[in-house]
This record gives C-alpha cells, structure tokens and sequence, in this order.
C-alpha cells in the first residue's frame, strides 16, 4: 500500500531543506574564501602568540620543577604534538611516536594518549584525581593508574578520554576540575592539569600547568 500523499509531501519538502542547505553552504564558502582564510591567519596567529606567552621550560631532570605553565599547539587533526614533561619540550609527527620513549603523552585536537598500554612502549600511566585542586596534590596516589586500551577500533586512555565537558550551544570544550598524575616513560611523576582548550578562537591549542618531579620521589613539595 503506497503512503499518503501528504507524508511523500513532508518528505520531498525536508529533501528540498536539506539540498538548499547544502546549496548555501557551498555557496558562502565560493563566495568568501579571503574571509576563511583572514580567520585561518587570525587563528593562527593566536596559536602563535599564545605560545610565546608560555614557551618550553628548560629542563627538570633530577629536580623537582616549578608549577610550570605552557601552551600546546594540536590544531591541526592531521598532526600529534607528543609532550616529554622532564624537559618540557614537544614535538610533532603525522603519526604516534609509538616506538620511541622520550615522550609522556600526546595531543591531537581533542584526543589525548600516553606513550603506554596500546599506544606506546613507554609504560605510561595515568590517574585521574576529580575535582582536586593543584596545589593542594602533593604526592602522588598509590593506586588508580590506568594504561592506554583499545576497544571497539579506539585507541583511548580512560582516565583521560573524558577530560572536557561539551557544551551543545556554544559546541566549545570546558576542562573538568580533574588534576592527572601521570607516571612518565622514565619512571618519574608528573601532575598536570588542563586550563584551557582555545587560544582565542583556535580549539585545540591547550594551556596546561604541571609540575614534574624529576627526583624519582612521589612527594610534590620542597
């Protein structure tokens, strides 16, 4: 039994909503590609100025650090920025550093993996601390440390794969109030905490504070 006329009507009429849609949109992007671009180059720019604001410390190996706060260019999905906390340095690579261990953890838009479990061979671990405070975590857990896993086809560590909560209006990322301590590739610990995902309107350029203990000690104080 074919369907009444007026439900082939509703469909024909969202089919005609959907292509005008698509229509328009091709149309706004033909029609103003210097202005995409002008956003691209402000974006950019951003990055770039956030960056320098919070450049590389030197490094911290076999000391305690200072609360260090640096930014992390991941805006672009096609590249992971891998982090190694003891020099506080980064690097970039189209794919995971799996093989090599001179980094702890790595960043592409809003993914974040360690260099440990499915991801790399660096044993890196994290634990996840809700709603902590900072500077109040001054040694770290003794337990609750969790590894990289694959399920499903992904590739993700739990402690951190929900590190941001979604907003549906705005579509922008807000850290959770979680301090992550991370035992690193070599064997000492880290903690760190997510400030931001933006560097004005660019996502995925993070500003993270953390603090390394380069000394081998669970302790975070002096």
């Amino acid at each position: 039994m074919p369907p009444p006329a007026w439900i082939k009507a509703f469909l024909l009429l969202n089919i005609m909503a959907l292509a005008g849609l698509f229509a328009w949109q091709l149309w706004s992007v033909a029609r103003n590609p210097a202005g995409d671009r002008e956003s691209q180059e402000t974006q950019q720019r951003e990055i770039n100025a956030a960056l320098a604001r919070n450049p590389p410390p030197s490094s911290d190996t076999g000391q305690l650090s200072d609360v260090r706060t640096i930014a992390i260019d991941a805006s672009n999905p096609r590249v992971w920025t891998h982090l190694h906390f003891a020099t506080g340095s980064t690097f970039k690579s189209a794919y995971i550093a799996a093989t090599f261990t001179e980094w702890d953890i790595a960043f592409n838009r809003a993914t974040i993996l360690t260099n440990g479990g499915a991801t790399g061979k660096g044993g890196v671990t994290v634990a996840a601390l809700e709603n902590a405070k900072f500077n109040e975590v001054t040694e770290t857990p003794l337990t609750g440390y969790i590894e990289d896993e694959r399920a499903g086809g992904q590739t993700a560590n739990p402690a951190l794969s929900k590190w941001y909560a979604y907003n549906y209006w705005t579509h922008r990322l807000t850290p959770k109030p979680v301090v992550y301590v991370i035992r690193a590739a070599n064997g000492n610990f880290a903690k760190f905490q997510i400030m931001s995902f933006y560097c004005g309107a660019a996502a995925g350029c993070y500003t993270i504070q953390y603090q390394y203990q380069g000394s081998g000690s669970r302790i975070f104080n002096r």
